[in-house]
Parts: C-alpha cells; sequence; structure tokens
C-alpha cells in the first residue's frame, strides 16, 4: 500500500478532509496533491512527520 492510499485510509476513519489536513499541517495542499499523486516520490521527513501528528499516529503507519 503506497503511502497516500494510508494517509487517505486515516482521512476516512476520522472524518478530515485533505483541504483540513493541510490547514492541520501547514503544508500546502499542493504539496499534499504531489504526494496524492505519487510526484513527490519521497517526500521531505518533517512532511511525513507533520501528517502523522495531525493524524494523531506512529510515523509506522506511513511505512
Amino acid at each position: 500500500m503506497k503511502m497516500w492510499d494510508k494517509i487517505k485510509q486515516q482521512l476516512d476513519k476520522q472524518g478530515i478532509t485533505e483541504y483540513r489536513l493541510a490547514k492541520m499541517t501547514g503544508i500546502s495542499p499542493q504539496q499534499l496533491h504531489q504526494i496524492k499523486k505519487r510526484n513527490t516520490k519521497n517526500p521531505k521527513w518533517l512532511t511525513v512527520v507533520k501528517i502523522a501528528e495531525a493524524l494523531g499516529v506512529s510515523l509506522d503507519e506511513f511505512k
């Protein structure tokens, strides 16, 4: 399962939109879109940390 699929699974589970995730993390919607479309194969570590913290999950969720 790709990282975005795991993020999307958590978004759906928690009822959070992609736009809301962008606001919660300070990551631009465009950057999230790049991750979603897999144009960013290796997002920056800090980006992944911010997403995990916003979703309240361990970084291990995205392995």
